[in-house]
């Protein structure tokens, strides 16, 4: 039987970016009919918070058991499952009117949708080389925030003409579509070669604590970043998730309209993933240029404190800027970081632990916010995303030094 050729550079990269535009399509799509649920569904923000809440639970444990996984299965694999999953669970979600019941299956979807990323790092790894990986690391970061645009425009439109069911639906179909794509397009991929390579490197060093992942982690500094992650992802999916809400709530905006404002997050989203990729090819240094975009994520809610309920297209825009700005650091953390441990064999794994830190964050601020918002009012609930972004500042500034290190350890 003949052998299947491996897909070219560019059509892995597209593949890559596909998979991952999906992954953000059927994940994103709850948050953003999230308002018209609650109203739909006649049920609080505390109690349909849960199933974003539940699901981010769930991928922050998937991330870890699919970054260990992928070093060790076939990724390709993977991340195929978790597409299939997805497509099911998407359109399963469009016939169910309990919330608890859309809790539990939404749950089941964060755990599956972790199997996409930490292994689909490994297979980049393993078919690029270094340019290569940081191309399409923007890629996908784009595809994700394209995928988000998509999501705040269709959304509504899915709203008015049918309800929020639509929204699944169409999400599943997309699902469905891209999972084939990737099945097929990717067979041939080389899944083991460079990986087996790395660890067969690490086992000649002389040194055994090179083998210990806890010190490759705490020599390339992470262990500050991993909390600046969880930061990072409570201000960067907290703001996406509530800030339909928040226009609703303050400005007396009907649903539909007030999910259409946070199209223009999106946008600013990809201008800071070019930014950040731009900031990082100058320096060299990740974890300095994450600080900077903090401290312009700081001015930019300080500056937004005074005027929370007084004028909605100042505060879209400070808002653009914050997500813009997670969106870069979000690039650089969980995007662009991983590939820097292929030489020790751990990609998946760190892309893993990486990507978990992120959503703990998420998770804590999904339902955290609801608490916020409605117990406290959204000036304190705005002022906690100040707190988050000066925890992000002090984390990354502490690592510049030794991430800068051990990035350029072998030049």
């Amino acid at each position: 039987m003949k052998k299947r050729s491996a897909p070219g550079y560019g059509k892995l990269a597209l593949l890559c970016c596909l998979s991952y535009f999906t992954c953000h399509f059927t994940r994103g799509n709850y948050a953003a009919a999230l308002t018209e649920i609650i109203v739909d569904l006649n049920v609080t923000k505390h109690l349909a918070s849960l199933a974003v809440t539940g699901s981010f639970i769930a991928l922050w444990i998937g991330q870890v058991v699919a970054g260990v996984m992928g070093d060790h299965i076939k990724p390709r694999r993977l991340v195929t499952i978790g597409l299939a999953a997805t497509t099911v669970i998407n359109i399963a979600m469009g016939f169910l009117s309990d919330i608890r019941v859309m809790t539990v299956l939404w749950t089941v979807n964060g755990f599956f949708q972790a199997f996409l990323w930490p292994p689909m790092t490994r297979v980049m790894a393993e078919n690029m080389d270094a340019h290569q990986y940081a191309k399409t690391a923007i890629g996908i970061s784009l595809s994700s925030t394209i995928s988000s645009i998509l999501l705040y425009l269709l959304v509504p439109v899915a709203i008015l003409v049918s309800g929020w069911r639509l929204a699944f639906w169409g999400a599943g179909a997309v699902g469905l579509v891209i999972c084939l794509v990737w099945a097929i397009g990717t067979r041939g991929v080389r899944d083991g070669v460079k990986h087996h390579e790395a660890r067969a490197a690490q086992k000649e060093k002389k040194n055994s604590h090179s083998l210990s992942l806890p010190r490759i982690i705490l020599i390339s500094g992470l262990v500050p970043l991993f909390v600046a992650m969880t930061a990072l992802g409570a201000l960067r999916d907290g703001v996406m998730i509530w800030m339909p809400t928040y226009v609703y709530d303050q400005y007396d905006l009907s649903s539909s309209f007030s999910i259409f404002t946070s199209a223009l997050l999106p946008l600013f989203g990809m201008a800071g993933v070019l930014l950040a990729g731009k900031m990082e090819q100058r320096s060299r240094n990740l974890a300095k240029v994450s600080a900077i975009l903090f401290i312009v994520t700081a001015a930019a809610i300080t500056v937004m404190l005074p005027f929370y309920n007084k004028s909605l297209v100042l505060c879209i825009l400070l808002i653009s800027i914050v997500v813009g700005c997670a969106y870069g650091v979000t690039h650089l953390l969980t995007g662009q970081l991983p590939g820097n441990y292929s030489k020790y064999g751990c990609v998946s794994t760190i892309s893993g632990l990486t990507t978990a830190a992120f959503y703990l964050g998420s998770t804590l601020s999904t339902y955290g916010f609801a608490v916020l918002s409605e117990d406290f009012g959204w000036l304190i609930t705005i002022a906690s995303w100040l707190a988050l972004a000066g925890i992000g500042i002090l984390m990354c500034a502490i690592s510049v030094k030794r991430w800068f290190k051990f990035e350029h350890e072998d030049e």
